[in-house]
């Protein structure tokens, strides 16, 4: 398993995209909540949106009581509007983080649509790149089976500083807000 890990890790390298670790959640159904209530946010290093700083799931969990991660793509017609919702609701001088993963981009791809969220909002929001949706694979957010690789988007994960994962949320239901507010520390 070491082997595996370690050559994955050294192609992943190559590709400058860091070595994710960490247990992946199990896969949400789409358009459903779930509470996770034991189940562990996976631990990651990817890049930031410079693709110079690399950001560890730790840090950033460490910087908050609680962290959201929106998982976001440019071709997503429901991200933009979801992203703009958990700004308003949680802004940055809140207790909660907000996070953006780009399922399958990098940054450049999708900077047009964050930087006029970002304008609208008045705020610059963390983001990482997942150009190999490997940070999406761990959350349970992108399955990969032998044609392609699939992810369900917009998606939602809460986590705990401690690394537990409060909630999983899948396409664009109503109420999310609400409900992610219900399992706040």
């Amino acid at each position: 398993m070491r082997i595996l890990l370690l050559s994955a890790g050294m192609l992943t390298a190559c590709a400058r995209t860091p070595v994710p670790v960490g247990t992946p959640s199990p896969p949400a159904a789409s358009s459903q909540w779930e509470e996770q209530s034991k189940a562990l946010c996976p631990a990651f290093a990817s890049w930031d949106r410079s693709g110079t700083k690399l950001l560890s799931s730790r840090a950033v969990l460490e910087a908050k009581p609680a962290t959201i991660f929106q998982f976001f793509a440019s071709w997503c017609a429901a991200c933009g509007p979801q992203l703009r919702t958990l700004g308003q609701a949680f802004p940055a001088d809140s207790n909660t983080g907000l996070v953006v993963v780009l399922s399958g981009e990098r940054y450049g791809q999708a900077k047009g649509k964050l930087d006029a969220i970002e304008a609208q909002l008045e705020r610059q929001i963390i983001v990482v790149e997942d150009g190999s949706k490997e940070v999406s694979r761990l959350f349970g957010v992108c399955e990969e089976n032998q044609s392609a690789s699939a992810c369900q988007l917009p998606a939602v994960r809460v986590c705990h500083r401690q690394g537990k994962q409060l909630l999983s949320a899948q396409g664009n239901k109503g109420g999310l807000v609400e409900r992610i507010r219900a399992v706040l520390p």
